[in-house]
């Protein structure tokens, strides 16, 4: 084999090394198994949140925690920002009572975290009064860094639902996956040049041996 060969069987594999391994990083950012998804248990329901319009929120710290349950008008119950999440889903105005929101345990898809949540109607005779309401629900699941879609199961034609705060997450992911990207271009394009400084050095030294 000759030197030339040698360098660029070299600098194949060591760009192709590059490449797995910034792929083997961004599939475990996207799907770490390490820590499954486990609700924590306390769950939280009522008819009368005062939100119009249906609406589903994630809370990662205390201060926003205690912010939402004082706009609900309730007494906000313990919450560990070291090892927990809020999730919320508003329906909106109802326009009588009996109507309640189920949240489901989140369940890993990719990079997100989904979180499901279903409607239920007041039956007929159930006793429901002709008097508008805003459902809502509270629970608490376990923390986790992925950004937290909501699902509405009754209504499977709704697109999946992206938080505010979890948009702003996403793009601070895509960022980054950006700005590692652009550093392994960088670094092929240094293994790229060094091997025609090499292929030059080869090239020049078939037409000029040493003597």
């Amino acid at each position: 084999m000759t030197v030339e060969r040698r360098y660029r069987v070299a600098a194949t594999c060591l760009v192709l090394g590059l490449v797995l391994s910034a792929c083997a990083e961004l599939q475990s950012r996207a799907q770490p198994g390490a820590e499954p998804s486990v609700a924590a248990g306390d769950h939280w329901s009522g008819e009368d949140s005062g939100v119009e319009f249906l609406k589903v929120r994630v809370i990662r710290t205390a201060f926003a925690w205690n912010k939402m349950w004082h706009r609900i008008g309730k007494k906000p119950p313990a919450f560990d920002a070291d090892a927990q999440i809020g999730v919320a889903v508003f329906l909106g105005t109802r326009p009588r009572t009996g109507y309640r929101v189920m949240i489901s345990n989140p369940m890993r898809h990719g990079a997100f975290e989904i979180v499901s949540f279903t409607e239920r109607i007041p039956e007929k005779g159930s006793g429901a009064v002709r008097t508008p309401t805003t459902p809502y629900a509270v629970r608490l699941i376990a923390k986790t860094e992925a950004p937290i879609l909501f699902r509405d199961l009754v209504d499977l034609a709704r697109p999946d639902l992206l938080p505010a705060s979890e948009s702003a997450r996403v793009t601070e992911e895509l960022a980054q996956a950006l700005n590692r990207m652009e550093n392994l271009s960088q670094r092929v394009q240094a293994v790229e040049q060094r091997l025609r400084n090499h292929e030059k050095k080869a090239h020049d030294w078939r037409i000029h041996p040493a003597r």
